[in-house]
Parts: structure tokens; sequence; C-alpha cells
């Protein structure tokens, strides 16, 4: 099938989320294989997204692609209420990455429905309804997971369910907590004075990324993360950590709240989970809430709970991890995409700020008064202009409101990476241009 034929095709009988159908310009995808995605019309292009940010592996990883192709000789399909091999081997080699005071985890389908269910389990074991979360935050597009949701999409799906409560994240932008350490004390000083005002006796759980992920890369001050959690505990309050985008090596080590070294009660993970092989996620449960559901029933269920070629897919990325030594590029390739991303903003004027984690990398971009292009709201031509020019140069990535972002597949190589950023580079200056800078 051609590209034409195949975008028409697309087009006229499915849905394209986050798009208006008469708008969306899809680019025809014929195949993909390590950190390339091979077009119908002949173009190669660096996938320097990883997709929708879950490809962590790449693409075509043939270890994968030969578990699963196993599993669906050997059992394709299995309802919950079963025992199988495959659960009982890859619950147990999960849990021993998380830390160790966690000990179970429910399966489901995405991080959208993993933080439906984080959220089902701290209102049934708090007995209470309001669950915070910050803006600028994303938590998926189910009913729940985008009422907790921090950004502009959230705001065409209100009026939601009741009880999901927005405050100011730790962001770098237009209002400041402060800088260093100083700012995790001040944001922490408003966060009490939150909690007092919603009745802390009504708050059943805080969920909170790691590190903001797609709305701006914006880290923690070392030890925050801790100490936020012991304010919760406070107050009773459950600690949910997102981390459907940081997980499974994204930011160097395999959970992002394994920086500040502490646990929370609950843990949500997806998209590097499977690597986008098949569909998955997941809530890992604090000792705690793991045994309260031993006298208690867990009031939910999903029909793919612990579907075999899910986890057949999370067992071989696991093993894939650990064999190919991915964390240890990440450390390697985390400090050459941090370099590239400074040096960029030093000599494009139409960046404002860079900033990584592992291999997390963003851009800000900017006016010539400094100003950001779009600051959680609207969509500049100049981002529309910049998404061609990259894939100009070869390179496919993430744009929205004024970030430029670089979520690159965790076995990515030295070379794969210079190119990603030789393309960056190229395109900003064409965006310099535009912009009169």
């Amino acid at each position: 099938m051609d590209a034409e034929t195949m975008i028409a095709g697309s087009r006229q009988h499915s849905i394209f989320t986050w798009s208006a159908g008469a708008q969306v310009q899809p680019l025809a995808l014929e195949s993909a294989k390590g950190s390339w995605l091979h077009l119908a019309d002949g173009r190669k292009l660096l996938d320097f997204n990883s997709q929708s940010m879950n490809a962590n592996l790449g693409h075509g990883h043939q270890k994968i692609v030969a578990a699963l192709k196993a599993q669906l000789d050997e059992m394709p399909h299995a309802a919950p209420a079963f025992a199988t091999r495959i659960r009982a081997e890859v619950s147990a080699a999960l849990v021993e990455t998380l830390p160790d005071s966690m000990d179970k985890v429910l399966f489901c389908l995405s991080g959208a429905e993993a933080n439906e269910n984080a959220f089902r389990a701290a209102r049934l074991v708090t007995g209470r309804q309001k669950v915070l979360s910050f803006y600028r935050s994303y938590h998926g597009a189910t009913a729940g997971a985008i009422a907790a949701t921090g950004d502009p999409r959230r705001i065409a799906n209100e009026p939601g369910p009741p009880g999901f409560i927005h405050l100011l994240g730790l962001q770098p932008y237009s209002f400041s907590f402060g800088e260093g350490a100083a700012r995790g004390d001040a944001h922490l000083h408003y966060l009490e004075e939150c909690i007092r005002g919603e009745g802390s006796g009504s708050i059943a759980a805080l969920i909170i990324e790691p590190v903001t992920g797609a709305n701006g890369v914006i880290a923690p001050p070392p030890g925050y993360l801790a100490r936020l959690k012991r304010l919760l505990e406070k107050y009773g309050i459950l600690m949910i950590c997102d981390e459907v985008l940081t997980g499974f090596g994204r930011t160097g080590p395999f959970w992002a709240c394994q920086r500040d070294q502490f646990s929370p009660d609950l843990l949500t993970m997806a998209k590097g989970m499977t690597c986008g092989y098949a569909p998955g996620g997941a809530v890992a449960f604090h000792k705690s809430i793991s045994q309260y559901f031993e006298d208690k029933v867990f009031v939910g269920g999903l029909t793919c709970n612990s579907h075999p070629m899910v986890l057949a897919a999370v067992q071989a990325v696991l093993k894939t991890i650990e064999d190919e030594q991915i964390l240890n590029n990440v450390a390697v390739r985390a400090e050459e995409l941090a370099i590239g991303l400074n040096d960029l903003a030093a000599r494009h004027a139409c960046v404002s700020a860079a900033r990584s984690v592992g291999l997390m990398g963003m851009l800000d971009l900017c006016d010539a008064e400094g100003q950001l292009l779009a600051n959680l709201d609207g969509n500049p031509a100049a981002m529309k202009y910049l998404k061609a020019d990259l894939l100009d140069e070869g390179v496919y990535a993430f744009q929205r409101w004024s970030h430029l972002s670089a979520f690159p597949p965790l076995n990515i190589n030295a070379d794969e990476l210079a190119f990603g950023l030789r393309g960056f580079d190229r395109a900003l200056s064409k965006l310099d241009q535009r912009l009169g800078l």
C-alpha cells in the first residue's frame, strides 16, 4: 500500500486522538527497526521520541518478538481468575525491581488504567475521596486520569468526576518557589497549607510524576520527594508515584523514585514496561496496601488483567534491560544528551532553557523578548514549521506549546544520538531566522 492510500484509509475509517479529523496529517509508517522509522514514501527518520515515549528498546527487537511468538504458541489468553506460569514469574521479577517495601502488582493495559486503579485503591484503603495533583502533570485520558491531569487537555473533559484538586507544582516558568533546596522548602510549606485548606481528613492521595515528563522535564530538588512523602504521612494521605514515563530506566535508575531512595504507597507504570510490543500497565502496592486487600475485596476488575501476552512482553523487556546493560547505556548517553542540549541552548537565541534527566530532554523555545512561544496554551505557527524542518532533517521528535523534546530509545547509540542533536541544531537555526533572532 502506498503512503497516500494508507493515509486516506486510516483517516476515513479511524479516529486519531488529540486531533481534528479533517486537519490531521499523519505520517505513513511502513516499518521500523532499531531507532529508525521507515515511512511508506521512502523516508527514514530517527525516532527521537521513542514513538509515544514508550518504545524504550527501539523497534523490532528480536528477543522481544521471539518471546511474544512463543507465548502465542503456549497460551495466548487466560482470564484474570487463573494463575499461570507467566503471571507467577513476571510478578515476582517485577517486584524485584521495586523498592523493598512494595510486594504486589496489579496488571492492566495502560498508564491511564494504572492510575485509575491507584485512585481506586487509595480511596478504598483510606475511606476518603479527594486526590491532589499538580498543574503541568499528565496522568492519562480516561475519566479519573484526565481529571487528575494538570494540563489544558483536561478542560474539554470537564466537568469530570468529583474530588480532584489541582495545585502548583515545582515549575520554572511564570511563578517561582525559589531555587535549589529553598524551592523544595517553600513548595512543601505551600502544599501543607493547601492540605489544611482542603481538609486533610478528606484527601485520599496525592499523585505526582517523580520528574514531570511531557510537560517540561521538571526535576525536584534532591530529597524533595522523600520529604513530601513524610509530609503526606503526617496527614494520613497516600502517595502515588506516576512512573508511566519515568520508569524502566528512563531517568537513569530503574525507577525515578529511587533517585530519592524512598518508597511511595502506590507506583504506576506502563510505556517502557512493554516498550510498545503489547499494551501494558500496572500498579505496584506497598506492603501495607496489599495487606489491606488480603482481608478486604479489591472492588475492581479488568478482562485483560494479567494477560499472558502482556506479561510475555514485560518478561522479555526485563531480561533485555539486564542482558544488554541498558541502564549503563542510559548513564553514558544521558551525559551526551545533557551536553548537547545545553550547547544548543547556548548557541540558539530561540532556546531559553535546556533540561534533561537521564534520557528525558527538553528545550524551552522563546521569542525575541525571551517569552515562551506558548505557555500551556496555543499552537504557534513557528512550532509547525519546526516540526516540518525536523522531518526534513530526518528526525522525528515531539513538539507542543513551547517545548521541543528528546526522549530517544534507551538503547540508542552515540552516532544516532549525535545525528538527532545535529538535526535539532539545523532546525533551530531556521527557527531563529523565522523569529528574527
